[in-house]
Order: C-alpha cells, then structure tokens, then sequence
C-alpha cells in the first residue's frame, strides 16, 4: 500500500521515548502542536490525540478523521468539570476509533457500538517499576516487573496472575503488597514471569497503528446522519449537570446570605460605610495590609 499522508495532532509531544511521537516518526507523519493556525493539507488521514486536540480535528484538510484513545478521559474528571463535557462529546463525533489498550477498546466499543473501533496497541519503552499507581503497567511488565497496581489502571494485570492490585481507598496497602513479595520471592518471582508472559507478543514498532490505520483508509467512513442526535443528547446531558450544579451553588449562597455572621459582618461593614471618620480607619488598615 502507498505511504499514508498523516497528520498527527497533538498538545505536544515529548522527545524521546514517547509512545505517539515514536509511531508518528516511524509513519513519517506530520506532527502538529496545537491550537494552530493552519495545517497546509490535504492528507489522507488526519489523526488527534486527546479531546484537547479533537477539537482542531476538522479544521485539517483530510480524506478520514481519527481519534487514538489511550483512556476514556472524562472518567477521571468530576462531574462538575466543564472539560468533562468536551471530553465526552470528542467521542461523539463521525470518526473512525483506535484504542491503545484491550480494556480501552471494550469500554470504547460498548460507548460506541454504532462506531468502528480498532484495537491497536503503542510500542512503549520497558522501565522496571515495581508500584504504578498511574499510567500505564505495560512499561514496567516489559521490564519483567510485577507491578503492583489499582483496578483503574491494571491494564493487563491480572491479581496474583501477573501482579497485584492494591485497595484504591487503603494506602498502607500498597506497603503490604511490597512486604508480601519481599518476605515470599518465589511468589514475586512468578508473577514476575506471569508479567513477561502477559506482554510478550507486545508490539515495539508501529506496526498495529499502521495497519489499524490502513484497515480504516481501505473501508467506507463512518455514517454521519445519526451521530448529532448522540452528541445533542450528551450536550444537554452536560447542561442539565451544569444547572443542576447553579442551583445547588444558589442555594449555598442563599443559605450563606442568611447566616448570621454574615449578617452581622454586613452590619459592621455598613456602619463603617456611612461613618467617614471609620471609613478613613478602614483605608489606612487596609494599605497596610496591601
């Protein structure tokens, strides 16, 4: 197949070891930092990273548009983070799908099922870790490792398989988990092997990216009709939250207004106000205290 056009966009991409810088220079795509004034154009795929830069997607000139998911975004936000609605709705758009990891991909695909989801995994650097609380196990696995994890971030490891997952509310937890594999080295040493066996047909080129992507140019794009009623309807979703959130804050307020503290101290500040002799007081304190 002839050499993709492609067009990454991105927030910024790390030199060095980063998973997506090293796809997008091993595909000779054009990485673009954004926000960006323009994209000289066209290409036949243009790609974004995160929601961040989804929302610069359609500003490329391309013949397909993709979003690379490497994690559902908007789990991690509260619901009152107005950034979750905009990382919710990144996932509505008619765009073709690659999910970076297995669980992703189910996750994904179960959100989307009226979409095209790809499951292609990034090639990723081995770094031995023996707790990874954040990000991504697969480093530390490649590294031989037998990470000790939380269920939000386990990935491939499996409990007492390929590592350990620690209780997400329990921090003293994870310094068990340490004491257990330091004290038993027979255990450690065979979830260890259960964490090389787990990543060993592990990708180390971009070699699913590319063909994720050429799966994707080779078939139709998605269907574009019924994709606004999806994104409406978490649009409203996000207002309703956004409401919801005005009220309740009103109602604090309201609550604040009448206690009598404040009432007290709205009182004295008045007093203060209409007294000049008090109002010259106040002046003086105050630039002392600027």
């Amino acid at each position: 197949m002839a050499v993709l056009r492609l067009c990454v966009l991105a927030e910024g991409l790390p030199a060095g070891d980063d998973p997506v810088a090293r796809v997008a220079a091993e595909l000779s795509a054009e990485v673009v930092t954004v926000p960006a004034d323009s994209v000289a154009g066209p290409f036949d795929v243009a790609v974004s990273t995160s929601w961040q830069s989804t929302v610069h997607l359609f500003a490329v000139e391309a013949d397909r548009y993709v979003e690379l998911v490497s994690s559902l975004e908007f789990e991690a936000m509260d619901a009152w983070q107005a950034e979750r609605l905009a990382a919710v709705v990144a996932l509505d758009l008619p765009v073709d799908f690659i999910a970076t990891d297995p669980a992703v991909h189910a996750a994904l695909s179960a959100l989307r099922p009226d979409a095209r989801v790809l499951l292609a995994r990034l090639p990723v650097t081995p770094v031995a870790a023996d707790v990874v609380l954040e990000g991504s196990p697969i480093p530390a696995m490649l590294a031989g490792c037998a990470p000790i994890v939380l269920s939000s971030n386990a990935g491939p490891v499996e409990h007492m398989v390929s590592g350990l997952v620690a209780e997400p509310d329990d921090p003293a937890d994870v310094a068990r988990l340490r004491a257990l594999l330091a004290d038993d080295p027979s255990l450690a040493a065979r979830l260890a092997e259960g964490a090389r066996a787990a990543v060993a047909n592990w990708p180390d080129d971009a070699s699913e990216i590319r063909a994720a992507l050429e799966e994707i140019v080779a078939t139709p794009p998605p269907e574009s009709l019924r994709w606004p009623h999806r994104l409406m309807g978490d649009v409203m979703a996000g207002v309703a939250l956004l409401r919801q959130d005005h009220f309740a804050a009103s109602a604090h307020i309201k609550r604040l207004e009448n206690d009598e503290a404040y009432v007290a101290a709205q009182k004295v500040r008045d007093r203060v106000e209409s007294s000049r002799p008090l109002r010259a007081i106040a002046r003086r304190a105050k630039k002392r205290l600027l």
